[in-house]
């Protein structure tokens, strides 16, 4: 198994947004430790996304953009820039040269039990390893894959245990949600990759026949994990796009354009829902913001 100083420098194949962006190995540091993803030390959370990387041309822009937005704060670990939410650490920023139109994209890390194995089961289903099965110092074992549609992601057996991604707080993960083009197939894939149970939302039926293409839950344990949909938009390729939960939708929204994003969709449209957003960072990185309170919260 190969050791690797550095995470970030995978070479990621993004179909079509990134127009088959190349880390260069050559141009991350040679020596760089970066820090456990948690201090928790015993947990795991098998099939649940426990980090998130930002890949960016411009990381004093973003470091500005998510301040103003989230309130995140920031640690510098040599070239790696650690991000914080109330003080603990949830992701990364790595500054990146990309060949194309877009100048930033934010890559998810999945928790598994073994990165081998699930290694295996990616080659075995139809998706690529594009670096790995190796070792991130201080942060765990880990394998780049592309799934058969094209979406990145990040296997990882963290060397520290996993978050508890349980509870999530205003400005921290909530959500991960995989676009795609082939429903059938990325059903079938992460259902054998992670073991996911995968159930649509409001199942309908049209002429005896389910309509499989609608919204999906990926679940493991009985806990939800992330979910898929059809890629909402033309010449978009198939994505992981990560969700941050927000307290007050309008508020986060009002700052998005002060601060040199973008809004793609707005709570209004019924793709938002009234309780979400999709937007994008000022080198065009995409995530969604939401409003969310959990059950127990919404019945007080």
């Amino acid at each position: 198994m190969k050791t690797y100083l550095f995470s970030p420098s995978p070479l990621f194949t993004l179909v079509f947004l990134l127009l088959f962006l190349t880390i260069l190995p050559g141009c991350t540091p040679k020596s760089m430790r970066l820090s456990p993803i948690t201090d928790q030390q015993s947990e795991y959370h098998p099939g649940q996304f426990v980090w998130c990387d930002l890949l960016t041309s411009d990381i004093d822009t973003a470091r500005k953009f998510y301040l103003g937005l989230f309130d995140w704060t920031f640690a510098e670990q040599e070239d790696y820039t650690v991000i914080l939410n109330r003080g603990v650490p949830i992701g990364g920023m790595v500054a990146t040269e990309f060949k194309g139109k877009s100048n930033a994209y934010w890559i998810s890390y999945l928790s598994v039990e073994n990165v081998d194995q699930a290694a295996e089961r990616v080659i075995n289903n139809g998706g690529t390893i594009t670096m790995g099965p190796g070792k991130m110092i201080n942060r765990g074992t880990f394998a780049a894959i592309s799934d058969p549609g094209g979406a990145a992601l990040v296997l990882l057996r963290s060397d520290s245990g996993d978050p508890d991604t349980s509870n999530p707080q205003s400005g921290d993960w909530l959500w991960h949600e995989l676009w795609t083009d082939d429903m059938e197939t990325a059903k079938l894939f992460y259902s054998r990759l992670a073991d996911y149970s995968i159930t649509p939302v409001n199942e309908t039926v049209q002429d005896g026949a389910v309509d499989n293409d609608q919204y999906h839950i990926l679940s493991k344990d009985d806990t939800w994990s992330g979910g898929m949909t059809l890629i909402p938009f033309a010449n978009l390729p198939s994505q992981w796009v990560p969700a941050v939960r927000v307290d007050d939708l309008s508020e986060v929204i009002s700052k998005v354009k002060e601060l040199g994003g973008r809004i793609i969709v707005d709570p209004s449209h019924p793709l938002g829902n009234g309780t979400v957003a999709l937007i994008e960072d000022p080198a065009g990185a995409i995530l969604m913001i939401e409003a969310w309170k959990p059950e127990a919260e919404a019945k007080k």
